[in-house]
């Protein structure tokens, strides 16, 4: 009897945890020569922003990085922030990650934090490095969305 107590209580409280789960779907695109497609064989990582700060200042780091400047070790200096947030990514316990992507969507249920931040890494033979991030507010009560862009904005808005 009080096994069958114990089963109930757990699936109740597996239950009461799926309802407390945020719905994320999230997309890779890339853009080139005036087309837009959906980027596949990348890694995608979803962390909670407050508990990878480090992952975040990387991010941010290399964000700035490809600002140009007349710096001539710009591009090393790039490739360096990459490595070193491509190592921790790989590291850190994500909230949820898909290796080698070959769906143009995935939908993942992730605990119910406030912010995340989602990290995608491919390999590329054209280019030195491929990355996409996007931070996102979850919110529990909706499906939340986010598209990772692996090339520019520019580029994106001339594709059809």
């Amino acid at each position: 009897m009080r096994t069958i107590v114990l089963i109930l209580l757990a699936v109740g409280l597996c239950a009461t945890c799926y309802a407390q789960q945020a719905k994320l779907t999230v997309s890779a695109i890339n853009c080139a020569e005036g087309k837009k497609y959906y980027q596949y064989g990348v890694d995608i990582s979803v962390f909670d922003v407050d508990k990878v700060p480090e992952i975040v200042k990387l991010d941010s780091d290399l964000s700035k990085s490809w600002i140009p400047t007349s710096d001539p070790d710009l591009f090393d200096k790039s490739l360096r922030i990459f490595e070193q947030l491509e190592k921790r990514v790989h590291e850190t316990t994500p909230i949820a990650r898909i290796k080698k992507s070959v769906s143009p969507k995935y939908t993942f249920r992730i605990p119910p934090v406030k912010r995340v931040i989602i990290i995608a890494i491919g390999q590329s033979e054209f280019d030195a490095y491929m990355y996409a991030a996007k931070s996102l507010d979850i919110d529990v009560a909706k499906p939340n969305q986010a598209v990772l862009n692996f090339a520019s904005e520019e580029e994106c808005k001339a594709a059809k």
